[in-house]
Protein backbone atom coordinates (compact mmCIF):
# COMPACT_ATOMS: atom_id res chain seq x y z
CA UNK A 1 0.00 0.00 0.00
CA UNK A 2 1.45 3.49 -0.97
CA UNK A 3 2.49 6.11 1.64
CA UNK A 4 0.42 9.02 2.17
CA UNK A 5 1.59 12.57 1.52
CA UNK A 6 1.04 15.81 2.62
CA UNK A 7 0.86 18.68 -0.22
CA UNK A 8 4.09 20.11 1.48
CA UNK A 9 5.61 16.61 1.35
CA UNK A 10 4.54 16.13 -2.36
CA UNK A 11 5.82 19.68 -3.19
CA UNK A 12 8.70 18.67 -1.42
CA UNK A 13 9.11 15.63 -3.84
CA UNK A 14 8.36 17.33 -6.93
CA UNK A 15 11.50 19.81 -6.43
CA UNK A 16 13.47 17.36 -4.94
CA UNK A 17 12.59 15.31 -8.60
CA UNK A 18 13.99 18.48 -10.67
CA UNK A 19 17.25 18.69 -8.53
CA UNK A 20 18.01 15.26 -9.45
CA UNK A 21 17.30 15.53 -12.95
CA UNK A 22 19.32 18.45 -12.98
CA UNK A 23 16.10 20.84 -14.69
CA UNK A 24 17.16 23.26 -11.20
CA UNK A 25 19.97 24.02 -8.92
CA UNK A 26 20.01 23.88 -5.36
CA UNK A 27 19.82 27.40 -4.63
CA UNK A 28 16.21 27.43 -7.07
CA UNK A 29 15.23 23.91 -5.11
CA UNK A 30 16.17 25.85 -1.72
CA UNK A 31 13.87 28.74 -2.79
CA UNK A 32 10.42 26.75 -3.53
CA UNK A 33 10.40 24.59 -0.90
CA UNK A 34 11.93 27.20 1.24
CA UNK A 35 14.99 26.05 3.40
CA UNK A 36 18.66 26.96 2.88
CA UNK A 37 20.61 25.11 0.72
CA UNK A 38 22.71 22.72 2.83
CA UNK A 39 19.35 21.71 4.26
CA UNK A 40 18.42 21.10 0.20
CA UNK A 41 21.73 18.85 0.47
CA UNK A 42 20.47 16.78 3.50
CA UNK A 43 16.98 16.17 2.28
CA UNK A 44 18.31 15.40 -1.35
CA UNK A 45 20.41 12.75 -0.10
CA UNK A 46 18.17 11.30 1.86
CA UNK A 47 15.55 11.35 -0.59
CA UNK A 48 17.81 8.85 -2.91
CA UNK A 49 18.83 6.74 -0.41
CA UNK A 50 15.05 5.89 0.43
CA UNK A 51 14.25 5.76 -3.35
Amino acid sequence: MGKLMSQKEVKRAQVLDMLEEDKIGQQEASKRIGVSTRQVRRLSTRYRAER
